[in-house]
């Protein structure tokens, strides 16, 4: 969530060099917040189409974009980093194409496909990340990411996303652990 309203501040700046030199007869501010506020629909919205289309909540979405941002995805390629692991997953499960080439990949990085298939969305893509991080051999995990996670993901560092999620994670439910004790404390 945090990002995200990063990403709504830094959108911000760039509105407000684009109308700099149009500040003689406009209202920079009035501008700037119907720019933020515009952006921050379409924010939300993209969020909630992502959350409906991989089937995980909004919450472990944000968390999610946020560790793969951490791990070097770019904003913009999250979703479609998301989308190709779960393509993947589909077409190795539907049996054509390189399906084969798929399960054996799984296999190589100590993940069955019918495990997969028992996994929630999000733990599916985890578990595809727990599997590339074992791997030893930088090309087969090159090969592997690359396979995954789609040219969005040619940034992607596996252990790195897991440890960012483990931290945004854990981050999220202190802030839930603190705003439960600040309402206690609030009510006695």
């Amino acid at each position: 969530l945090q990002n995200a309203f990063n990403n709504l501040g830094k959108e911000l700046n760039v509105v407000q060099r684009m109308f700099g030199s149009f500040a003689g007869n406009f209202n920079l501010t009035g501008i700037g917040i119907a720019a933020l506020t515009q952006r921050a629909f379409a924010l939300s919205r993209e969020i909630q189409d992502m959350s409906d289309a991989f089937g995980i909540s909004v919450h472990r979405l944000l968390e999610y974009r946020a560790a793969l941002e951490m791990s070097g995805v770019s904003a913009e390629n999250t979703g479609k980093v998301m989308a190709s692991v779960y393509q993947k997953i589909a077409e190795a499960q539907s049996g054509v194409g390189g399906s084969q080439s798929l399960i054996n990949h799984l296999n190589e990085m100590g993940i069955s496909l019918k495990e997969l298939v028992g996994l929630k969305p999000e733990d599916a893509f985890k578990r595809i990340a727990q599997g590339i991080a074992t791997v030893e051999d930088q090309y087969k995990k090159a090969q592997f990411t690359q396979e995954f996670l789609g040219r969005g993901g040619k940034t992607f560092g596996a252990q790195s996303f897991l440890d960012s999620l483990t931290k945004v994670t854990r981050s999220e439910e202190h802030t839930s652990e603190l705003q439960s004790h600040s309402f206690i404390s609030y009510a006695v």
